[in-house]
């Protein structure tokens, strides 16, 4: 393949001029496939993955040619490969991973060949902080799109009132005898899940008839008394998001006394109402943290701090919002859950504070395997970094904080000395040169 050979010889120019044609050809190739184990047939799978493999390889070399524009152009090719014959059943999809790779890419390569345009090209309005922060947008509203196919928790069908409250009224309805300690284990409401909540219900009443000790759910089900749909529907919900909480469910279990009754499990779940919402719009920021994660690790602190700034000011509305909710929710339920509180008080900076630590660790070992004393500016660094973070008590019980893992994930790598060096910058990669790319940005390949 001549784009192929291209690519190893590292001819940019030529690959730039080779991409629309094998574009063209190849966005026809289906990148979702349904697994084996789920009907799924060998082939399809193997097609799919084929053409995840060459997507994978040429967004992870474009941007060591320089060729950044076309990284985000093929990235945005992928989105739309993923709709190519879509198979039945359940979908597989890596666009995820293609993501990170690309943006990952793009933002490093930019940072690389910054280093050698002066400091003037490099401050916190110079070009380099102008075309990071285009190139950060535009891959976030890709990744918005991706987001809106994509189900983070089952709870996010909920989030309506009017969704919400038919099955707070099945919880708190049938609660009291059905979701006691032993029915609420994870393996229990798997089960249930993978056979159907229908099935399972059906199974019951034909097992358990006449039993002095049938849950009362049971007994209107056998007797025709639920609208069967909607029953159905609201015990999925609420199994599906005791599985995809359980960490904040086993919270809720140990630390409140209103666990003891099943009738109360709604508390929980409208607590995770809550948290999903920050996901979600945290899931919506995750280009702009990786690019934050890409600044902090190349040393520029000044671009990162402006970076955390700016994140800081776009979010704190509904940080705001968000934890209002939460005090008001606890103080009408009575109940503190540190698994919800914990995620909330991040208020969508905390994770950027965590990069800005781990980002210090490297240096420090070094200064630390060197025998270098504690003023070392590398140690100050450090413990400048870590003293917001330590300031805050997380975590329930004996947890180790998130950012303690982080840190120590952080020196492991510093230990690993079979890393890939990173690459040399782009020699065509010049202000002029990015400034051409950031005019055309919007043309797609072979515009």
């Amino acid at each position: 393949m001549r784009i192929v050979r291209a690519i190893g010889r590292g001819e940019g120019l030529s690959v730039r001029g080779l991409l629309p044609a094998f574009t063209a050809s190849f966005r026809r190739e289906p990148l979702l496939y349904c697994p084996p184990s789920d009907g799924g047939k060998p082939r399809d799978v193997l097609q799919a993955q084929t053409a995840l493999a060459v997507l994978e390889d040429l967004v992870t070399r474009l941007p060591r040619l320089g060729l950044l524009r076309e990284t985000f152009q093929l990235t945005k090719v992928a989105r739309q490969m993923e709709w190519n014959n879509p198979p039945e059943g359940r979908r597989v999809s890596s666009f995820d991973q293609l993501f990170r790779t690309a943006l990952t890419g793009v933002v490093e390569t930019l940072l690389s060949a910054a280093t050698a345009w002066g400091d003037g090209a490099t401050g916190e309005e110079g070009p380099l902080a102008d075309a990071l922060f285009k190139i950060a947008t535009e891959f976030q509203n890709l990744w918005h799109q991706h987001s809106q196919s994509l189900r983070l928790s089952v709870l996010e069908t909920v989030s309506e009132d009017d969704d919400w409250e038919p099955v707070k009224g099945f919880v708190t309805k049938y609660g009291s005898d059905l979701f006691t300690v032993p029915f609420l284990g994870l393996s229990n409401m798997r089960g249930i899940l993978a056979r159907g909540v229908e099935a399972w219900l059906d199974h019951e009443t034909e097992t358990n008839e006449g039993g002095a000790k049938r849950p009362k759910l049971v007994t209107d089900w056998d007797a025709g008394a639920v609208d069967k749909p909607r029953t159905v529907r609201s015990a999925e919900v609420v199994l599906q998001a005791l599985v995809e909480h359980y960490d904040e469910y086993r919270d809720y279990n140990t630390t409140t006394t209103q666990s003891d009754y099943g009738e109360n499990i709604h508390i929980l779940l409208d607590m995770l109402r809550l948290k999903v919402r920050y996901d979600r719009f945290a899931w919506r920021m995750r280009p702009l943290a990786l690019a934050h994660e890409a600044l902090c690790q190349r040393g520029y602190d000044a671009l990162a701090a402006r970076w955390r700034t700016f994140i800081a000011e776009k979010t704190v509305e509904l940080s705001d919002e968000l934890l209002k909710e939460l005090n008001e929710r606890e103080a009408r339920y009575g109940v503190k859950l540190r698994t919800v509180r914990d995620r909330l008080e991040e208020r969508f900076t905390r994770p950027l504070e965590v990069d800005r630590a781990a980002a210090q660790v490297a240096a420090a070992a070094e200064a630390a395997r060197a025998g270098l004393t504690e003023d070392n500016p590398a140690f100050g660094r450090l413990r400048v970094a870590i003293e917001p973070l330590e300031a805050i008590v997380s975590g329930v019980g004996l947890d180790v904080p998130a950012w303690v893992r982080r840190l120590e994930d952080a020196l492991r790598h510093t230990r690993d000395r079979t890393a890939e060096p990173v690459p040399p910058p782009p020699a065509g990669l010049t202000p002029d040169e990015l400034e051409r790319q950031m005019d055309e940005w919007d043309k797609g390949l072979g515009e």
